[in-house]
């Protein structure tokens, strides 16, 4: 089990071999944790209002205990859950293989940014925002939440969405 409290920049690989039980991210506001390379391990939780910036893939279950923020720039091989009603943020691109949050406990944000994006299973947010002009989001499964166009990119939502889907300006957006 590996603790942050605080920022710090890990460079090399987490779990390189084996995955590690737990990464525990505590930290307070304005905190960033930076994972520049692959992480493999069990259980992410995120228990602080800080910030996690994956810049390699993440192997393992992602929980939000607080509300954080986790930018995955490489996608997550596994589910994206929170133990509190509307907490946490998620910032993509890259493929999520498994569950975001639960009908019962959506994530407060999944935010899709430049690059393309596939979510392969259903997905529970209270928002979801297209952020990006160069977003390419493909979304498998069943989308629960309300969704809005920030910029100028694509959403394919091939099992519908259960929302509202608005755009902050005239012709932004396009969905499929």
């Amino acid at each position: 089990t590996v603790n942050f409290a605080g920022s710090a920049t890990i460079t090399g690989p987490i779990g390189a071999s084996n995955a590690i039980t737990a990464l525990n991210f505590n930290g307070g506001a304005g905190k960033i944790v930076n994972l520049n390379a692959a992480a493999k391990v069990t259980n992410f939780t995120i228990a602080g209002i800080g910030s996690v910036i994956a810049g390699g893939p993440i192997t393992g279950a992602v929980k939000f205990t607080a509300d954080g923020r986790l930018t995955a720039s490489n996608g997550i091989t596994g589910a994206v859950t929170t133990n509190v009603n509307n907490t946490g943020t998620l910032n993509l691109p890259g493929t999520v293989t498994g569950q975001l949050g639960t009908a019962a406990l959506p994530l407060k944000a999944v935010n899709f940014d430049t690059g393309v994006t596939t979510l392969n299973l259903a997905s529970f947010a209270t928002n979801f925002t297209v952020a990006d002009a160069a977003a390419a989001v493909t979304a498998l499964g069943l989308m629960t939440g309300d969704v809005g166009f920030a910029a100028d990119g694509t959403l394919s939502a091939t099992s519908g969405i259960a929302g509202a889907v608005t755009t902050s300006a005239n012709n932004a957006g396009t969905l499929n």
